[in-house]
C-alpha cells in the first residue's frame, strides 16, 4: 500500500507526526518481518511508520478504543476493535512475524496469559517486541520514597497502569509466558547531581550493586523481544530444592516467588547459617520428610519460571536415553569443543543479560555453573560434594566425579533467570577454591568453567 493512497498521507507534512514513536521499538522490527501485528495501535501511527519505510509490510491494527480505529484505519491495512485481554484478534494462526506491544504490557491484568495466548499467531520465527516502562527509574523512586504518589500522563505511574515492571520482573514475565527475553534497547536520562550519592548508603543496606542499581535507575523504558521456546511434556514427578540462604529478600523475590511451587507437587528448603555448599545440601536433605525423584541445589536468586520443572525432568529423560545414566545436571556450563578448547554453553538470563548459545540441549558437559545443579536420584547416590571448596568450583569437581563413576554430567535446555544482584568480579573465595580444586584436579587439565581456564603449566585465567 503507498503512503500516497493513504486517506492520511497528508499527516507525512507534519514533522512532528512520527516524532513520538519509540525509536528504539521501530529497530527491532527486522526486514524479513514481513506481517505485522500492532497491539493497542492508537492512531496507527507505528505501523504508519513501518509501511512508510517499507510499503510492503503488511500491518494489523488492534485497538480497544472505536474513536481510534477510523485514524488508524486511515494509515494501516486492518484494524479489529477488540479487547486483547478478553478476546483473540481474527488472524490466521501461524501467519504473523512480530507482534508488537508499546507500553500496554504494563496496563493489562494479566500480562502473562495474553502473551501466551498470542503465541500461536506467530509464525516458526516469529517474535514479540515489546517496550516496557522501568519502574526503577529515578523519577518513579523519588515519588515512592517521598510517599506522594501521583499519577502522570507518561511513565510507569499512568493512570491507567496495572503493574509496576522493574528489571527483573519484565524477565520473569516473558519466561512464564513461555518466551525467552532479550533487552535490546533502552531510554535513559542522567541521574540528577547528589541522587547517586545520596542512594549508595541504601544500596549498600540492601546488599546491592551500587552500579547496577544506577544503570537501572537511568533507565526509563526497556525494549525487550520475545520469542517462544518449546515447550515441555508435562510430568507428576517430585523435585527436592535446597538453597542456601543469607538474604531472605532474595530469597523471597526470587526462589520462593517461583511459580513452580504453587501446586504443591515439590518441596523447598532454604537453609541459613550453612559454611559450604556440601554443608547446605546435606543439612536440607536431613530436614527433608521424603526425598523426591530429583535433588535440585540452587542458588537463592534464581527464579524458576512456569514450565521450568517439566523442562529439567524432560532433559534428563533425553540425556539418558541419548547418553546414558545422568549424575548430574545444569542449565549453562562448559562443553568440550576439541582437544584443548572449551565453549560455554546453555540458557539462562544472567542479570539482565540473556546468555544463549547455539549447542544442541542436552549435551554433555565438562562443568556446570554452580546457579542450578540437579541430581536425579533414581541413579543411586549423589555424588559427595567437598566442604573445603566452600561455595564455589563444587560444581567443577562433581561433573568430574560423575565421569569417574562411568555418568553424565549434561545441560539441559530449561531457562531461568538468575537476579544476582553481585558484580561479576571473582573474590578471595573463588581464588582459595580455584586453588584447592587446581591442587586436586591437576591430571584433568586443562579444564574449564563458565569463569576459569586450567592450563597444564597450572595457571588460571579467566576467559
Amino acid at each position: 500500500m503507498d503512503d500516497n493512497n493513504f486517506h492520511g498521507a497528508d499527516r507525512l507534512l507534519d514533522d512532528g507526526y512520527f516524532g513520538s514513536i519509540n525509536e528504539g521499538l521501530l529497530q527491532e522490527v527486522r526486514p524479513q518481518d514481513r506481517t505485522i501485528l500492532d497491539i493497542a495501535c492508537g492512531d496507527g501511527r507505528f505501523g504508519h511508520r513501518i509501511k512508510h519505510m517499507r510499503p510492503d509490510a503488511v500491518v494489523t491494527g488492534i485497538v480497544a478504543d472505536a474513536a481510534m480505529a477510523p485514524h488508524a484505519r486511515e494509515v494501516l491495512d486492518a484494524v479489529h476493535i477488540l479487547d486483547v485481554e478478553n478476546e483473540l484478534p481474527p488472524i490466521e494462526p501461524g501467519s504473523t512475524d512480530c507482534i508488537v506491544l508499546d507500553g500496554i504490557l504494563q496496563t493489562m491484568r494479566d500480562p502473562a496469559s495474553v502473551l501466551r495466548k498470542l503465541v500461536p499467531l506467530l509464525t516458526p520465527q516469529g517474535r514479540f517486541i515489546a517496550a516496557v516502562e522501568n519502574a526503577q527509574h529515578f523519577d518513579s523512586l523519588a515519588s515512592l520514597i517521598a510517599g506522594d504518589i501521583q499519577v502522570h500522563e507518561e511513565g510507569p505511574l499512568k493512570r491507567d497502569t496495572v503493574h509496576l515492571f522493574g528489571t527483573a520482573n519484565i524477565q520473569k514475565l516473558f519466561l512464564d509466558a513461555g518466551l525467552m527475553p532479550q533487552f535490546t534497547n533502552a531510554e535513559r536520562d542522567e541521574i540528577p547531581p547528589g541522587m547517586a550519592e545520596a542512594i549508595a548508603p541504601i544500596a549498600q543496606h540492601l546488599k546491592l550493586n551500587v552500579n547496577f542499581l544506577l544503570q537501572k535507575m537511568q533507565t526509563r523504558r526497556y525494549v525487550c523481544t520475545g520469542r517462544p521456546m518449546v515447550k515441555a511434556q508435562a510430568s507428576e514427578r517430585g523435585i527436592t530444592f535446597v538453597a542456601a540462604v543469607n538474604n531472605l529478600r532474595q530469597l523471597q523475590d526470587n526462589l520462593l516467588a517461583s511459580p513452580i511451587f504453587r501446586n504443591g507437587r515439590h518441596d523447598v528448603i532454604p537453609v541459613t547459617g550453612a559454611t559450604s555448599a556440601a554443608d547446605a545440601l546435606r543439612t536440607g536433605l536431613g530436614r527433608a520428610a521424603q526425598v523426591k525423584d530429583v535433588i535440585v541445589l540452587l542458588h537463592q536468586d534464581i527464579y524458576l519460571p512456569e514450565g521450568w520443572d517439566d523442562k529439567l525432568i524432560a532433559g534428563i529423560d533425553a540425556a539418558e536415553q541419548a547418553f546414558g545414566p545422568v549424575g548430574i545436571a545444569g542449565v549453562f556450563g562448559v562443553v568440550q569443543a576439541g582437544t584443548e578448547k572449551f565453549e560455554r554453553a546453555g540458557k539462562v538470563l544472567d542479570r539482565r543479560n540473556t546468555l544463549e548459545t547455539p549447542h544442541e540441549l542436552p549435551a554433555r558437559a565438562v562443568s556446570l555453573d554452580e546457579i542450578v545443579l540437579a541430581f536425579p536420584v533414581r541413579n543411586g547416590g549423589i555424588a559427595g560434594l567437598e566442604p573445603e571448596l566452600g561455595f564455589h568450583m563444587y560444581g567443577s569437581e562433581v561433573c568430574l566425579k560423575v565421569g569417574d563413576a562411568g555418568e553424565e554430567a549434561i545441560i539441559v535446555d530449561a531457562p531461568c533467570l538468575h537476579n544476582s544482584e553481585s558484580s561479576y568480579n571473582l573474590d578471595q573465595a573463588f581464588a582459595r577454591s580455584a586453588q584447592i580444586f587446581a591442587d586436586k584436579r591437576r591430571a584433568s587439565f586443562p579444564y574449564a568453567t563458565t569463569c576459569v581456564e586450567f592450563h597444564t603449566d597450572g595457571q588460571v585465567r579467566t576467559w
